[in-house]
């Protein structure tokens, strides 16, 4: 037998993954100079779990701050961000995969991801996207292949990184579980709680030592909701509102301040539901614009590198789920939803392109598929999920 061409070797997955290191490597150390506030915050609140085991931020979840924190002291930059994010294109790679069932297109999922703007530039950006959109493709990618277990641990550190999908999450359970029948499914969701409570009762006794009381997550809520809702915010996006507080500046209790700001929030709304309507929608475009909100990154190579990816996702993947069979359509619901419940909260809360990040690799995968299916169809009579049943 001949040699499998190069393309179908199983070693070039390893190469792009290389390759991809080598990219967020090199943008690092050349062009990731700016520290972030929040990456300040991020660093800080690291080095004070490492060192008392509690935090004083309190709108931050632990695992993030302290698996950069770690970095930093070991190697004094955000290497393991930069490894995490290099990883992440075998999920990428390996969803593509499952739903597509085509090698050459999800290796071209792979290289696209390790060559994505976005993706280079969270790798260093010391913030919580790289570490997220790993464990969050970890628990899809292990969800696909019916991996329960390996699903929920990773579902659940994403929690303790970042919270957004914590109510989804068990919807998600249930759909991709559904398969097998209902009683698997219910069976499934209980191991997914088992899970939920058992790693995240550390941080429960953290949060309960720090305010006596149970904490579930964080108390960044009430801060996300009034900022993008309050009456000096007039286009949705980020809007730092010091000096204007709803609540008496001696109120020193964090969880007291929490709830006062969800209740101003909630009665800007009642009071205004028209107001809130249209600032939704602002917050809807400001998620999905494909170019830079904030005028410091609207020059034209930013637009170029940032937008025009965007654009051709969009597109793409439009492509996809207006050409997929009904079976697919079942095999990417659970994707459809992750999109729908990220614009719905940023939506309600306050938005920025970077929110959206997450499901951007989800969106190239579909908008490989979607095209590169319809390019064999038409130029190679090749069978794909685009064919009707």
């Amino acid at each position: 037998m001949g040699e499998l061409p190069l393309y179908k070797s199983k070693y070039v997955i390893h190469v792009i993954v290389l390759i991809a290191f080598a990219l967020r490597a090199i943008s690092y150390f050349y062009f990731s100079k700016e520290i972030l506030p929040d990456s300040l915050e991020y660093l800080q609140s690291g080095r004070e779990l490492w060192a008392n085991g509690k935090t004083g931020a309190n709108d931050m979840m632990p695992l993030y701050p302290l698996f950069i924190s770690l970095s930093d002291y070991l190697f004094g930059w955000p290497l393991l961000d930069v490894v995490i994010s290099s990883l992440t294109v075998y999920f990428v790679y390996g969803i593509a995969e499952e739903i597509g069932k085509n090698h050459s297109i999800s290796l071209l999922v792979g290289v696209l991801y390790a060559i994505w703007p976005m993706s280079i530039f969270y790798s260093g950006a010391i913030l919580t996207e790289s570490l997220f959109v790993f464990l969050f493709l970890g628990g899809f990618y292990a969800a696909y292949q019916k991996r329960l277990l390996w699903c929920c641990i990773f579902w659940v550190l994403s929690i303790l990184t970042r919270p957004i999908f914590d109510l989804l999450y068990p919807i998600l359970i249930i759909l991709f579980f559904y398969e097998e029948g209902w009683v698997k499914s219910l069976k499934s969701l209980a191991i997914y709680f088992f899970v939920f409570v058992i790693m995240l009762t550390p941080w429960w006794i953290h949060n309960y030592h720090k305010y006596g009381s149970f904490v579930k997550l964080n108390l960044g809520l009430g801060y996300v909701l009034y900022e993008g809702n309050h009456l000096q915010n007039h286009d949705g996006g980020p809007a730092p509102f010091s000096g204007k507080e709803p609540y008496e500046t001696s109120e020193t209790n964090p969880i007291k301040i929490d709830q006062k700001l969800k209740s101003a929030a909630v009665e800007i709304i009642k009071n205004d539901p028209i107001r809130f309507l249209k600032m939704a929608w602002k917050k809807f475009l400001r998620l999905w614009n494909p170019f830079p909100n904030h005028e410091s990154y609207q020059g034209f190579f930013t637009a170029l590198a940032v937008g025009i990816p965007a654009i051709l996702i969009y597109v793409g993947s439009f492509i996809f789920m207006f050409k997929a069979n009904r079976k697919t359509w079942f095999l990417i619901l659970p994707i459809i939803l992750c999109v729908l419940y990220l614009t719905a909260v940023h939506m309600v809360t306050v938005a920025s392109i970077r929110y959206r990040y997450p499901v951007e690799p989800l969106l190239l995968i579909l908008a490989c598929i979607g095209v590169g299916g319809m390019v064999k169809e038409k130029y190679f009579n090749h069978k794909s999920v685009l064919k009707p049943n």
